[in-house]
């Protein structure tokens, strides 16, 4: 059984994680219109911005997995907290290392929510090979605008692989 107070913590820090995440979104660009070169320029520090803020998030999230011993469960944090690390894992496609251990963990960790291991594993083989297990990912045609699904890594036993983690079958 985890420490109480452990627990306590980690669902403290998760949530301040996900108050900064937030805060960040929020923040307003206040360009002129007459100078788009200088919305470029921001846009390009922001996402630079935003990649360290992730980097930091997901050292903290791998501190915390470190000692609650699991991923940061509903059961143990709350649902804001555990969606908080949720959007972490989700959001870490860029160290596809941690992304990969993030997944080992969920898939570990008795109650992690079915659909945010779904989301995260179909992230990071969407990101990394194309393709997808459980249909979670869509994008859009640029030229269309028409939704579409990746492809899937195993279509004919995407229904059963859903089931096992708790999801309905894909709608046809």
């Amino acid at each position: 059984m985890k420490d109480q107070m452990t627990t306590n913590n980690a669902k403290q820090r998760l949530l301040v994680l996900e108050e900064e995440y937030r805060n960040f979104k929020l923040e307003r660009l206040n360009v002129p219109s007459h100078l788009p070169w200088l919305r470029q320029i921001i846009q390009i520090i922001k996402g630079i911005r935003v990649d360290q803020m992730n980097a930091r998030h997901e050292a903290e999230l791998i501190e915390i997995i470190t000692e609650i011993e699991g991923w940061p469960t509903a059961k143990e944090v709350g649902e804001e907290a555990s969606q908080a690390a949720f959007r972490i894992a989700l959001e870490s496609e860029l160290r596809p290392k941690r992304q990969k251990r993030f997944i080992e963990v969920m898939k570990r960790t008795e109650g992690v929510n079915g659909d945010h291991l779904a989301c995260v594993i179909d992230r990071f083989w969407v990101i990394n090979h194309k393709i997808q297990m459980y249909g979670t990912h869509t994008g859009t045609n640029i030229f269309t605008g028409e939704s579409f699904a990746f492809p899937f890594r195993e279509p004919e036993k995407v229904d059963f692989l859903r089931a096992e983690i708790g999801l309905p079958p894909i709608q046809v």
